[in-house]
C-alpha cells in the first residue's frame, strides 16, 4: 500500500523514472532510490515478553532521526494473514512534536503470532515519513 501511494506521489511530481524503479522492491526500494534510508534502517523495533503475558514494544530512532509524537505510534496484534486478533494500542502526545525518549508500548497480544508497528518519523527537521514493521509476538 505504501508503494503504491508512494508511486502516485512520485508519477504526480513527474518522477517516473524513480516512481518505476520502486516498484519492483517496494516502499524501501523507493526510498533507497531517492537516496533515503528504509524505515527499518532508521527505527529499530525490539520487542520482549513481560512476567504478565503481555509484550512490551519498544522504537529506538537511529543517529538524528526523531520519531514523531502526534500522530504517535499504533501497534496492532495480528494473525498470520494481517488481520488483527486483539486491540491495538497507541501513544500520542499532542503537547509535543517528537518523543524525547524512546517509546515504549505494552499490548496484550491475545492469539496474535505478530505485531504490526506503525510509526512516522522525521529524519531532518519537518521531513517526515511514516514507517512500519511487522515483528514476531516473542
Amino acid at each position: 500500500m505504501l508503494a503504491r501511494v508512494l508511486t502516485v506521489l512520485l508519477l504526480g511530481l513527474g518522477l517516473p523514472a524513480v516512481a518505476m524503479a520502486g516498484q519492483g522492491g517496494g516502499a524501501d526500494a523507493i526510498l533507497r532510490d531517492l537516496g533515503l534510508a528504509a524505515p527499518a534502517e532508521i527505527v529499530r523495533v525490539a520487542t520482549s515478553r513481560q512476567p504478565d503475558g503481555s509484550i512490551a514494544v519498544m522504537l529506538q530512532p537511529n543517529g538524528q532521526a526523531k520519531l514523531v509524537a502526534d500522530p504517535g505510534i499504533t501497534v496492532v496484534p495480528v494473525d498470520a494473514g494481517g488481520l488483527p486478533v486483539a486491540p491495538q494500542v497507541e501513544l500520542v502526545d499532542r503537547s509535543r512534536e517528537y518523543f524525547d525518549l524512546p517509546p515504549v508500548l505494552e499490548v496484550a497480544p491475545g492469539a496474535a503470532s505478530s505485531l504490526r508497528v506503525e510509526y512516522a518519523y522525521c529524519v531532518v527537521e519537518r521531513q517526515c515519513l511514516f514507517g512500519d514493521a511487522t515483528v514476531p509476538v516473542p
